[in-house]
């Protein structure tokens, strides 16, 4: 067993092994405390959470369980950095180039097409050739 507070394991090679591996990697536990109580049992800490920068971490709680559950509610509270970007783009146009739309539903046999077809089949039919053409001819710009 892991004595959190000491960072030790007497006594257990695989446990030891971890810490060696948190020690090589610069990484913190910040859980300091039990987070499972069960009947009977001697509380124990089975949730860990490991961070290589203890100060990012800037409110630690620990809530009561949720329903009938043994475990607390772990909530953290985690310190982040934006940077703001100089060009902000707030969104894409779709600019059309509306004559080769235009010259794609023309190439089209209309009657063909819509012979002895029923009028949601010609719609449908209609709104694909559309559709398509309006996404080959056309190019998504950031505003």
């Amino acid at each position: 067993m892991i004595k959190w507070d000491t960072g030790t394991c007497p006594d257990s090679v695989g446990p030891s092994k971890f810490i060696e591996f948190l020690h090589n990697n610069n990484l913190s536990q910040l859980i300091d405390r039990p987070t499972r109580y069960r009947d009977g049992d001697t509380p124990s800490t089975l949730d860990l959470l490991l961070t290589s920068d203890p100060n990012l971490i800037s409110t630690l709680d620990f809530d009561p369980p949720i329903g009938k559950s043994d475990h607390v509610v772990v909530k953290a509270t985690m310190q982040t950095i934006s940077y703001s970007n100089k060009q902000k783009v707030t969104g894409y146009k779709r600019v059309i180039h509306f004559p080769k739309v235009e010259r794609d539903i023309n190439a089209v046999n209309w009657e063909t097409s819509f012979s002895q077809q029923t009028l949601p089949h010609c719609w449908w039919y209609f709104v694909s050739i559309v559709i398509s053409s309006v996404i080959s001819n056309s190019k998504l710009k950031p505003c």
